[in-house]
């Protein structure tokens, strides 16, 4: 058998799966835009920040007000004389409790970072 022979023979076999796919497809997607819609509808469900971001927003409010209860604090401490001990122990317990609450606002941060990167994939133009 010559080499060009062989080579004609896989040319058509690779035709026959290229067009036996075609028409697979063709056949799968005879309503592409419903099945659009159910992939875009599944997108929105899977990469929904919603949660995430009414989360983070709630965080970010305890943060404010953690940091103006620490400089409350260190006015008062300015102020005020105050056993050191006591005043270093409530300093201590509200930075943290702040850095407990920054570092969740910032996970939620990655967490929607991630989804709205997992989002870009599957959107259609």
């Amino acid at each position: 058998m010559l080499k060009n022979e062989k080579y004609k023979g896989d040319a058509l076999l690779g035709k026959s799966y290229v067009a036996a796919f075609l028409k697979a497809v063709n056949i799968l997607l005879t309503d592409r835009r419903s099945l659009i819609q159910d992939i875009e509808a599944l997108r929105e469900m899977l990469c929904d920040n919603s949660d995430l971001e009414k989360e983070q927003k709630e965080l970010h409010t305890d943060m404010v007000v953690l940091v103006d209860a620490v400089q409350a604090a260190v006015n008062e401490n300015a102020r005020v004389a105050q056993d050191q001990e006591a005043y270093q122990r409530k300093y201590n317990q509200l930075v943290g409790w702040y850095d407990k609450v920054k570092n969740r606002y910032d996970e939620l941060g990655q967490q929607i970072a991630d989804n709205l990167a997992r989002r870009e994939p599957w959107t259609f133009h």
